[in-house]
């Protein structure tokens, strides 16, 4: 098992290939300058398309991708009347969002055998330290962007993003969604790194800055990280340490007949509070996710095979407020409206029969009951719970990688069955 850095550098040295280090530096490169590991992941994709494998599971991908075409072509030749020359260029441009991640699933799984699914844990997390860093320079030193080089090709946004009147924390990120996805999606993996090198206390610092900084980001989806992360990351006995902890502050707010939500705006935002015990899905800035979903549900059922193509959302989805809806909040929802019911089906049912297995093989197989498993597991659950309620994905860092997580993911579910396989053999050539 990997346990310091210099092991790192001397594994990159003494397996010294093209590929490999363009993998890692496209990965140092993702939380900070997408344009720049583009490149290096572009390089690493091209130089290990040879050695793509597939099985039969795998030809999913195939059939959605076609089904992803198919669609767009029956726009393109059907209804061009109806729809704009920019919808139909955008609906092109939305399978770009799909189709070379579906290809960059299946080549970056050559990367991720045991060891250097460490390897790319801890490079992950070096990536991460410009997040980090920017969420300081805005909280703390109230340094705000857009800050940009190259032209903009990379911009740090670090805006001023008010959420009901309330200013949140967004990082380099546009959005504080996206900064919550990110830091929550590394929190298991840090949380991993620490208890792996014996409760390192820079490790400790650095996880408790995403924690904190992921409660200012003002995310529900991200408190909801957060007990994911304790429970597949920490151990028993700390977790009935918090347990107790809870349970006493909640029991000292009603003898002393304390104000709760004030006080607790000490713990964690107000606005945070407020959404959570009122369960808020409605919002005076913005329409509420059963609307949403509910006039999804509704286009869908107008064209539920095929669907309206990628980026027609926002023109079809014009509230009564005059607003632009950029996307279903959900993302099977998302799926059925731009390609149609069966794709959505389709790519829904493939990640869900990963993550299931994943699941099944991680935590009730001794050999795979691991704690850089139970990270991996983590972070791929995080990225699917924020994309059930809203839709990072479109972020291509997030999209990146929610791919390479799920990557590992089949990976693990391979050598599994790859090692059970072989026993099966082996025990029916000495019966």
């Amino acid at each position: 098992m990997i346990k310091t850095k210099s092991e790192i550098v001397s594994i990159l040295k003494n397996n010294y290939s093209t590929r490999d280090i363009s993998f890692y530096l496209g990965t140092l490169f993702l939380p900070s300058a997408l344009p720049i590991s583009g490149i290096f992941y572009l390089i690493a994709l091209l130089l290990s398309i040879k050695d793509i494998t597939f099985n039969k599971f795998d030809l999913t991908l195939f059939v959605c991708s076609g089904w992803m075409i198919f669609s767009n072509i029956r726009i393109l030749f059907f209804q061009k009347g109806f729809f704009s020359n920019e919808l139909i260029f955008n609906s092109w441009i939305g399978l770009f969002n799909w189709i070379p991640l579906f290809l960059l699933y299946l080549v970056f799984q050559s990367f991720f055998h045991k060891k250097n699914r460490e390897i790319f844990i801890y490079i992950l997390l070096i990536g991460t330290v410009p997040v980090i860093a920017s969420c300081i320079a805005q909280e703390w030193f109230k340094l705000y962007g857009p800050f940009s080089t190259m032209n903009g090709l990379i911009t740090w946004f670090q805006p001023r993003f008010y959420i009901d009147g309330s200013l949140v924390l967004t990082g380099l990120f546009s959005n504080p969604n996206y900064a919550a996805l990110w830091l929550s999606t590394m929190l298991p993996f840090s949380l991993y790194v620490f208890r792996k090198r014996n409760n390192d206390k820079f490790l400790l610092v650095f996880s408790l800055l995403i924690a904190y900084f992921i409660f200012l980001t003002e995310s529900r989806n991200g408190l909801l990280s957060l007990l994911i992360s304790i429970f597949f990351l920490l151990k028993l006995k700390i977790l009935l340490y918090i347990f107790i902890i809870v349970c006493l502050s909640l029991i000292l707010i009603y003898l002393l007949n304390i104000n709760a939500p004030i006080n607790l705006e000490i713990l964690m935002p107000i606005n945070l509070f407020n959404k959570i015990i009122n369960l808020d899905f409605i919002n005076q800035n913005s329409l509420g996710r059963i609307e949403i979903y509910t006039k999804t549900l509704t286009l869908i059922k107008n064209s539920p095979i095929l669907g309206w193509g990628a980026g027609a959302f926002s023109f079809f989805f014009i509230t009564q407020h005059t607003q632009k809806v950029q996307h279903a909040h959900n993302m099977p929802l998302e799926l059925a409206f731009n390609f149609g019911v069966p794709l959505s089906i389709m790519l829904t049912g493939f990640v869900t029969l990963i993550i299931f297995r994943a699941i099944k093989i991680i935590f009730f197989n001794r050999e795979f009951n691991k704690l850089s498993n139970k990270s991996w597991l983590a972070a791929t659950l995080i990225i699917l719970i924020f994309n059930f309620s809203d839709l990072p994905y479109y972020d291509g860092k997030i999209s990146l990688l929610s791919w390479i997580l799920l990557a590992g993911l089949s990976c693990i579910i391979k050598e599994y069955d790859s090692k059970y396989k072989n026993q099966k053999n082996l025990l029916s050539k000495i019966t």
